[in-house]
């Protein structure tokens, strides 16, 4: 089935790779393809309703499962571990279907900031949706349960959303309701190379950080939660640098390698705090690459 509902664009043979990675580390996941989004009464398009008119199949290609980012049952150490090895954008390992571990080969160090230490424990789990858009279009990321921040996604009278930063989680594309996983300028994607279960892997880092920032906002009070690890700002300016600092290297072999909002890194360095409140590792050298999978 999932081969006779690939996205238009893509060859079989790419597709057949995406499904068969997809099924091997996200085997709880059950592709489920829906028809596309729409409103028949509405009388100006949403963001969502144009990305999915314009951009996916009718029916779209998905999958949908759970993932829970912190396993149940493990001690609070391993939580700490993790959280200190994401904010210093170290490598983590993943367990099938998304959830997290420490890395055994990892040497650190693990100490985090008072501000980060869970105070109770990170079971959350959420429902999501990757719907797979044709090529050259990067999938599709949505939280379907728990009701995820809805009003970060209802526009006012400005068309802005009615909760913004910091009130809000960072590292949303609230027009389309969906989450900001990757920069899709970074060029890192290539149908047929596996990137739908690398959405899956980068998802899950995503969710661990946004729980981290949920459980550090109920402590430290509304606007005030802490997003740990480098990314990509949403700031215009800052993307419009970032576009330019890639189109001054496309002429180059190397193309700058990926920043984002999940990335992982080897580096060294010390904790700095933000204007914002939020910590940070500050890197003294390294370079990035690839989550552990």
């Amino acid at each position: 089935m999932a081969r006779l509902l690939r996205p238009t664009g893509l060859d079989q043979d790419d597709w057949a790779q995406e499904v068969r990675r997809v099924q091997q580390r996200y085997a709880a996941f059950e592709f489920k393809p829906r028809p596309r989004r729409e409103d028949l009464i509405a009388t100006c398009p949403t963001a969502t309703l144009l990305l999915e008119r314009d951009t996916c199949d009718d029916p779209l290609p998905a999958w949908r499962g759970t993932i829970r980012p912190f396993s149940l049952g493990a001690p609070a150490e391993e939580a700490t571990r993790i959280i200190a090895d994401l904010a210093a954008d170290r490598d983590v390992g993943l367990l099938p279907n998304g959830t997290l571990a420490h890395l055994s080969a990892c040497e650190g160090p693990h100490g985090v900031p008072d501000e980060l230490v869970p105070r109770r424990p990170l079971t959350e789990e959420y429902t999501i949706e990757i719907a797979c858009r044709r090529p050259p279009g990067l999938p599709v990321v949505r939280v379907i349960q728990p009701r995820f921040w809805p009003e970060a996604s209802t526009l006012d009278a400005h068309g802005q959303p009615l909760v913004s930063e910091p009130l809000r989680p960072p590292h949303l594309n609230w027009r389309e309701g969906a989450l900001c996983i990757t920069f899709p300028s970074d060029r890192d994607w290539h149908w047929g190379s596996g990137v739908v279960a690398d959405f899956f892997d980068q998802t899950s880092f995503w969710l661990a950080k946004h729980t981290i920032w949920t459980e550090s906002r109920e402590r430290l009070g509304p606007g005030r939660g802490v997003w740990i690890g480098t990314a990509t700002s949403h700031d215009e300016f800052a993307v419009f640098d970032r576009l330019h600092e890639l189109d001054a290297r496309k002429d180059r072999y190397a193309i700058a390698a990926p920043q984002r909002c999940t990335g992982s890194a080897a580096m060294s360095g010390s904790w700095q705090r933000h204007a914002d409140g939020s910590f940070r590792w500050f890197r003294c050298r390294g370079g990035w690459r690839s989550a552990a999978t």
